[in-house]
């Protein structure tokens, strides 16, 4: 199965309201994975390590560096998505 089909068989769990920590979101699959969170209503931070400013410009809720932040500390951070 294509990275990109697998990808897009996780939105089934995707609602409204659901955050979404996407690494690579100026990826290909990423890319697709954040157009299904969007169009689902999910809010999502992406993680990419460049074309920041186009990711946020496409809709991310929140961009940040993974090659400087730790990821995982993320979500555990964040106290709301204001970028």
């Amino acid at each position: 199965m294509p990275a990109s089909a697998s990808a897009a068989s996780l939105t089934k769990y995707m609602k409204r309201g659901d955050r979404v920590l996407i690494l690579g979101a100026s990826g290909g699959v990423g890319t697709c994975v954040w157009q299904f969170a969007k169009l689902y209503g999910a809010s999502f931070i992406a993680g990419t390590s460049t074309a920041s400013e186009l990711v946020l410009s496409l809709g991310a809720d929140r961009v940040f560096d993974y090659r400087t932040t730790n990821w995982w500390e993320v979500p555990k951070n964040l106290t709301s998505f204001s970028t």
